[in-house]
């Protein structure tokens, strides 16, 4: 087969437009190398970034920074209930669990990056030295657009809204990066 009829199967096989989100927006399981494959792609192709590929980081200098981390600290189930009237835990327990892998929770960071920030408050990731602000890569410092800001509150905060925003605005990326035309 030629490369065109390779190409013409593959368009009659991709999902429409309304699939794609929906199953971009459902991603929720830990995946390290498709995660950083497709968030590294989104960056270079989806913020033009060709002046710093991700890709040329060597594999054991990569990672994916969860910007609500992994391991609840009691100052982010604060910042997590901010706006919302919730007041149980385990309900910010039950949201954490539930948007903890979303594609609008993670970015690609380097490992020294990434370990430096950990399960610190918003606020502070994106304002560290090596957090979102000061990162290479530009998909981060887009980051802080998705955060949650009230004059009731000194600092901005992320959020499960800032998740789901997020994941639906990488998600326009994404389709527009890996549709097959």
């Amino acid at each position: 087969k030629s490369i065109d009829d390779i190409k013409q199967y593959l368009i009659t096989k991709q999902p429409g437009t309304a699939v794609f989100h929906a199953n971009f927006f459902e991603k929720n399981k830990k995946s390290p190398k498709r995660d950083w494959f497709i968030l590294s792609q989104i960056n270079e192709y989806g913020f033009n970034d060709a002046r710093q590929t991700l890709n040329s980081l060597s594999v054991g200098k990569r990672s994916v920074e969860h910007i609500m981390p992994e391991t609840l600290t009691d100052a982010w189930i604060d910042d997590l209930k901010k706006g919302t009237g919730i007041t149980d835990n385990s309900v910010i327990k039950e949201l954490h669990k539930a948007n903890i892998h979303k594609w609008g929770n993670m970015t690609p960071m380097n490992k020294w990056s990434n370990s430096m920030l950990k399960n610190i408050i918003f606020h502070e990731k994106n304002d560290h030295v090596e957090g979102f602000k000061q990162s290479n890569a530009s998909i981060n410092p887009d980051i802080e657009n998705y955060a949650q800001n009230d004059t009731q509150y000194p600092d901005k905060w992320w959020s499960i809204d800032s998740i789901k925003d997020r994941t639906t605005a990488l998600g326009v990326l994404a389709e527009q990066i890996f549709k097959v035309e």
